[in-house]
């Protein structure tokens, strides 16, 4: 399986909304739905096209020549992967064959004023691209999957990597879409962005084409919608559309594809976002080119929808070592609830509260850590896919970053609720809180960039350019200092916080995924996901002094400066490695839930809080 050469391939986005024509009603949420393809085509943990090579035409271009020109050229651009999305009524003209409804199309001349299928699909069989998908989210789009599919039979024989026909329909071509009033998209189109920006724990690092079709079954026929349909031969199906964010490599698991430094993250998941589990940056081999047979696959979608969502991580810590490692154990473990996926986790000690953030929940659980029972849970004010959660005990306000909106709510613990919501950049997911200088700082996964938000006035005051694919985030505030890990890059951007310049970068393991300072040793520890170990770095010297071997898919860490500990999550191995900061050693293996994302630790009572992404629940780790 691989994903699409993103330099070599193009896409072109429709989608109708609104008509003139009052027999055919408007579907307010298409537009919702050209925005979120768009989001999963260009994305660094989607498909990862570059935004110029996805052209989403606005409504008022919907007219045949505009079409039409734009698909000739983004068909002789094309070398690799030709995609082209439609969303809106889909009409049969009098012999049966499908039309695709425009802004100015009349119900009674289709043949006339609308874009015939016909069209779309010699535009296609005429690309010079390797791979060519189609997706129809209309009504009676399962035309497409019909006889004319053997006018193309013969030109998918040949040695290409991907081959085949993958012809997915999401009901007979009879039977109309679902668009849900007051949706923010259509029915199969929003199933689609939700698998995509959420993942799934039962899936491998790459999304497939056939994965995608088998999830949108199963999730399409339990809402009582049509039975989408798939025509599938050769190994076309095997062509990914994104990441799984959710994935976490096993024990001994290379990701797939070239790591192109690729964090398994963000996603849903390092996701997705986060990115929830493999935002991995995986950049398909380079493809040959010349003359070769052509896959084609025609992706016909006709019925339905409702929503969609993403994810990311980060870690903290603070201050003095004992001489002794203590014995640390599992004490509990609190549910937070099944669909809700926790991702991340801060602890307010002068609260005794934890916060955790729900990925797929789209809220935020508040935990009474003398009780080890969650209190509350508040999704009011919040976006889609909180990931990153940092507290700033001194003013009673927690940050959440929101995978999908490019944001981060301000909450105010004593209430639960959200007062602001600050635009940050693209796909943020690391935060950190520096009391000392009423600053904020996000890592923006997409953006390849930090945010610096003026805790005081909720304004960003800076957008700071560091490596790429940033992940974790930590704040040394004695030497105002933050460190943020570059999981594309494997690297560490150190930050100068009274300057907002990146002063050094430290090259570290493949995938650093968290990071977390302990201030009283000047040491900074970072997890790399792609290298099971964890680099401890002398923030004097900004140098790697040592590197310590943990688990499997190292996520998240943090720090206890009191007892001279480190806690790094396994979300490969579904642990914990307990690291003594003395001797840089493993000193336990904590089995934890299953997906172990971020980890916190409460150091006036030696309390750690990991949240279990895939089990639904947060164990408390105890010396």
């Amino acid at each position: 399986m691989r994903l699409p050469d993103p330099g070599r391939s193009r896409a072109l986005v429709l989608g109708c909304s609104s008509y003139e024509d009052p027999t055919l009603p408007c579907i307010p949420a298409v537009a919702g739905n050209r925005a979120g393809i768009k989001d999963v085509l260009t994305s660094p943990w989607g498909t990862g096209l570059a935004p110029e090579h996805c052209l989403v035409l606005e409504e008022a271009d919907h007219v045949r020549d505009v079409i039409g020109s734009q698909l000739t050229t983004l068909a002789g651009e094309a070398e690799d992967m030709l995609l082209v999305y439609y969303a809106g009524h889909g009409l049969i003209g009098p012999n049966g064959e499908l039309f695709l409804a425009l802004p100015g199309t009349r119900g009674d001349l289709a043949a006339w004023t609308a874009l015939p299928f016909d069209l779309v699909r010699s535009a296609l069989a005429g690309a010079h691209a390797r791979n060519r998908v189609l997706i129809l989210d209309c009504c009676f789009s399962g035309l497409a999957i019909n006889d004319y599919m053997s006018e193309v039979t013969s030109a998918v024989r040949g040695q290409l990597e991907v081959v085949g026909i993958c012809t997915l329909a999401s009901s007979p071509a009879n039977r109309p879409s679902s668009a849900p009033p007051g949706e923010q998209y259509t029915a199969y189109t929003g199933e689609l962005l939700d698998f995509i920006w959420h993942g799934s724990a039962d899936q491998p690092e790459l999304l497939t084409l056939t994965a995608i079709h088998e999830h949108l079954v199963l999730a399409l026929t339990s809402r009582g919608l049509p039975i989408p349909e798939q025509h599938n031969t050769k190994t076309i199906g095997h062509l990914a559309l994104a990441r799984n964010r959710m994935w976490a490599p096993t024990a001994g698991q290379a990701h797939v594809g070239t790591r192109h430094s690729a964090p398994h993250s963000l996603r849903p998941a390092a996701a997705r976002i986060a990115a929830p589990t493999a935002a991995v940056r995986v950049r398909a081999a380079a493809a040959r080119r010349g003359a070769s047979p052509i896959a084609l696959v025609i992706v016909a979608v006709i019925a339905a929808l409702a929503s969609s969502a993403l994810v990311a991580y980060w870690p903290f810590g603070n201050s003095q070592p004992s001489s002794s490692p203590p014995v640390h154990a599992a004490i509990s473990t609190i549910t937070i609830g099944a669909g809700k996926d926790p991702w991340g986790v801060a602890v307010d000690p002068s609260t005794g509260t934890a916060y955790v953030t729900n990925f797929r929940g789209n809220s935020v659980s508040v935990i009474d850590t003398a009780t080890n029972t969650v209190t509350a849970t508040t999704g009011i004010g919040l976006g889609e896919a909180p990931t990153g959660v940092a507290v700033d005990p001194a003013t009673n306000t927690a940050y959440v970053t929101n995978l999908v909106n490019y944001s981060v709510s301000v909450i105010d613990t004593a209430t639960n609720t959200a007062t602001a919501t600050i635009s940050v950049g693209l796909g943020p997911g690391g935060v950190a809180v520096d009391p000392a200088a009423t600053a904020a700082y996000v890592a923006n996964f997409g953006g390849n960039s930090v945010s610096v938000i003026d805790t005081a006035t909720n304004a960003v005051t800076a957008t700071i350019h560091v490596g790429e694919y940033p992940e974790g985030v930590a704040v040394d505030s004695a030497i105002s200092t933050a460190y943020v890990t570059n999981s594309g890059g494997n690297s560490v951007s150190v930050i100068d916080t009274a300057t907002n310049t990146v002063t050094a970068t430290i090259h570290v393991g493949p995938d650093p995924e968290g990071v977390a300072v302990d201030p009283s040793t000047g040491t900074a520890y970072v997890a790399i996901g792609g290298g099971n170990s964890v680099s401890v770095i002398n923030t004097r010297t900004n140098t790697v002094t040592a590197t310590i071997g943990v688990g499997s898919g190292p996520w998240g860490v943090a720090v206890d400066p009191s007892t001279g500990t480190a806690y790094v999550t396994n979300s490969g191995g579904n642990s914990v490695s307990v690291i003594d900061t003395a001797t840089n050693a493993v000193t336990a293996t904590i089995h934890v839930g299953k997906n172990p994302r971020d980890v916190a630790v409460d150091p006036s009572t030696g309390t750690a809080y990991v949240a279990n992404l895939s089990s639904g629940s947060v164990s408390v780790i105890k010396s």
